[in-house]
């Protein structure tokens, strides 16, 4: 059958933040074919429907270039090119026989290929109803500003500055700070405060590189397991703040987690991947507005959310801006919609219901896998006015989703018990120790408290005061509630020890 000619080449638009330009189908033809129709490896002109990524282009731009990483190496002098690269679409959604076309250095063509191969969710080309296997040419765009800090004689951030903090001419300063990073910017060593002394930069002090093996839990395909991963951060205890970035690789040095920092110390940026190296979550934070973007296994958009106030308390508020299926289709736009829960973890959003103006409105529900109803909900512009929970033959009633546990009295009657019972040790208070101890415990539906545990410690005879204590305030806990019922809540405590 002869299929009518037609221009199927797609040039993706540039979305807005988005650095991605699009896809270009292939225009030459590929010699290398098999006897097979499935395994035939056709054009867009000899399709009759060409391959296209699920979503639409702009989710698949915004994935690109959300999970993209400009070689700092390559890029600190400015960087503006693309590199093009040779695909098949398979008939499952993904890419095959990757390989660069023109690039720009093997650093960028090692990244373009890695970022195309993480989106799984291509619609392959038809041919008489059939999925068929078809090329494309892919352009992956780099532009990246200067990076004035970055030294690539000492393959660091360096920041100059005088006694007061300030930053003018190099030539006039007398301290600096460095950070060495890899060739894709992430942290790798530690962090050296140095003084010019003559001609030579001689080090002062220098803030580690710490790094802590963990268990990671993680939830991919709706199955829960657990990692062996390793957190590495820098923490400037003279201004307690963190240095640049916290990062979390697993055992083979893949990212699964990492967030920036500013100057002063604060959030600005956080991503979280998938196991494959898929990007998850990523939130950018503002001053009182945070967006918050979350992703599918395959590389779809999940949903946009917008949260304000401090994420780090509860409860947030969040507003939907854009909700997607597991099939691309958009359930919410602009805010207004329909929300079917998909297994997946949006920031303040679980069951199934309307969105209006990006809040909840009227009733939601949730069902477990065997359609057995878990809880019905009433909102009114965001806010629930009731709530039944069911669970093994009984209701609960509830006008607040989730209850926090608290002290007896509140915060402050917490921190005077902590400060009426701490006992400084002897031996840290010779040596004139002090600083803060991070703990974490669970409270219990019963108000006791179990699970105790030094996140981050100062000493060890503080460490075991910073657990006595908390061990004596057992039962003195109001529980935490979720859905009308009493639940198990972790909690962070940090303790201050501070010599009179």
């Amino acid at each position: 059958m002869r299929f009518k000619k037609r221009n199927t080449s797609l040039y993706l638009s540039k979305p807005k933040t988005i650095a991605m330009k699009g896809i270009l189908t292939c225009v030459f033809l590929l010699t290398s074919f098999t006897g097979v129709f499935a395994q035939q490896i056709y054009q867009s002109t000899e399709v009759e429907t060409a391959a296209n990524p699920g979503g639409g282009e702009d989710v698949f731009n915004h994935f690109i270039a959300s999970n993209l990483r400009p070689p700092i190496k390559s890029s600190f002098r400015g960087l503006k090119g693309r590199v093009f690269v040779n695909a098949v679409v398979e008939p499952d959604g993904s890419l095959s026989n990757l390989s660069v076309l023109r690039g720009i250095d093997e650093l960028c063509n090692k990244e373009a290929i890695r970022v195309l191969s993480l989106y799984k969710a291509w619609k392959p080309a038809i041919i008489k109803k059939e999925a068929v296997r078809q090329a494309v040419v892919l352009p992956v765009v780099f532009k990246s500003d200067p990076v004035e800090s970055y030294d690539s004689t000492l393959q660091s951030l360096v920041h100059y500055f005088d006694k007061k903090g300030g930053s003018n001419r190099i030539d006039d300063q007398k301290n600096r700070r460095c950070i060495p990073v890899d060739d894709f910017g992430f942290i790798n060593g530690d962090v050296l405060f140095q003084e010019k002394e003559g001609t030579k930069w001689l080090t002062k002090f220098s803030v580690p590189l710490k790094k802590e093996e963990f268990w990671k839990q993680i939830n991919e395909n709706g199955e829960a397991d657990s990692i062996s991963a390793v957190s590495l951060s820098t923490r400037n205890e003279q201004s307690n703040s963190t240095i640049y970035q916290v990062l979390q690789r697993d055992q083979k040095g893949m990212i699964l987690d990492f967030s920036e920092y500013a100057e002063d110390g604060k959030i600005t940026l956080s991503k979280s991947f998938f196991s494959t190296g898929a990007i998850r979550e990523m939130t950018i934070y503002g001053n009182d507005k945070h967006q918050h973007f979350h992703w599918y296994e395959n590389g779809l958009l999940s949903g946009i959310v917008e949260m304000t106030d401090d994420v780090f308390k509860r409860p947030l508020t969040s507003i939907i801006k854009e909700f997607y299926d597991r099939g691309g289709n958009q359930l919410v736009k602009n805010g207004n919609g329909y929300f079917v829960d998909q297994g997946n973890s949006i920031p303040g959003f679980d069951g199934t219901g309307e969105v209006r103006n990006g809040v909840k409105e009227g009733t939601w529900i949730a069902k477990s896998k065997d359609s057995t109803l878990l809880y019905e909900e009433f909102y009114e512009k965001g806010n629930l006015t009731k709530g039944t929970s069911f669970d093994k033959g009984e209701k609960f009633e509830y006008t607040e989703v989730e209850v926090m546990p608290e002290f007896s009295g509140g915060s402050a009657a917490m921190y005077r018990y902590l400060s009426q019972n701490i006992k400084y040790p002897k031996d840290a208070a010779k040596k004139n120790i002090t600083g803060r101890v991070f703990t974490t415990f669970v409270v219990c539906e019963d108000g006791t408290l179990c699970d105790f545990k030094v996140l981050k410690g100062l000493h060890e005879s503080i460490d075991n005061e910073a657990v006595r204590v908390l061990k004596g305030m057992s039962g003195k806990w109001e529980p935490g509630w979720q859905r009308g019922k009493k639940v198990k809540v972790k909690f962070n405590l940090p303790i201050n020890f501070q010599l009179q």
